[in-house]
């Protein structure tokens, strides 16, 4: 028996559409089912966005280095009754030594004649005299310990076998009046009652002279 062609082409769709959704339904499943590459997986957690842009004005600068400081009043323990500013720069009222010898050596004494000083570029120390005969520190090898080193040689009190020039005449040292301050090359010295302060603007260090003792700092 044969259908009516109205009825055969109403099957005929219902057909196709079972069809198109059987295959659909096929891919949807394979889909589903395939194996999930581990490797994209892994490399999907490990990858992370930055939640926030960074500022402009975020800067990744390396670190300045600090200059080292120079030596100053403040870094060097100066003792007490020393002049105020030593162990500091040149002092605004200091004035040149006159008294100096053509080797350069610049001679100086106390108004009290008990310490002298010979300062120059390549050397520079004082002599305490009363040192020679009540002997604060002792002798050593060469002799009682009386001259006080400024140019770093030493830093302690010691022998001297040879004259100082200020002991000389040819200049005679400058005398320095108290609340003198005079510098010759790098040193500075300043003469007051209570004694003789001097010492190395480059190093900041020196000694704060009198009969009773030194103290170098």
């Amino acid at each position: 028996m044969s259908l009516p062609r109205r009825s055969a082409s109403a099957v005929t769709a219902l057909l196709v559409s079972a069809a198109l959704l059987s295959g659909c339904g096929s891919k949807d499943q394979q889909e589903a089912n395939a194996p999930t590459n581990p490797q994209t997986s892994a490399g999907a957690a490990e990858i992370k966005l930055p939640t926030s842009r960074p500022s402009k004005n975020s800067s990744s600068k390396k670190p300045t280095p600090t200059d080292t400081p120079s030596p100053s009043a403040s870094q060097v323990q100066v003792p007490a009754g020393a002049y105020a500013g030593a162990g500091g720069s040149k002092p605004a009222n200091a004035t040149p030594v006159t008294s100096v010898n053509p080797s350069g050596i610049a001679v100086i004494k106390t108004p009290s004649n008990n310490i002298g000083c010979d300062l120059s570029a390549s050397y520079a120390g004082c002599g305490v005299l009363n040192y020679q005969q009540s002997q604060p520190y002792g002798s050593d090898e060469g002799g009682t310990k009386w001259w006080v080193p400024l140019d770093g040689s030493f830093n302690q009190i010691q022998s001297k076998g040879d004259a100082p020039y200020f002991l000389g005449t040819d200049p005679a040292p400058q005398v320095l009046p108290y609340g003198t301050v005079v510098y010759h090359e790098n040193y500075v010295c300043a003469s007051e009652q209570n004694g003789l302060t001097c010492w190395d603007t480059n190093t900041g260090h020196g000694a704060f002279m009198n009969r009773d003792g030194t103290a170098m700092f």
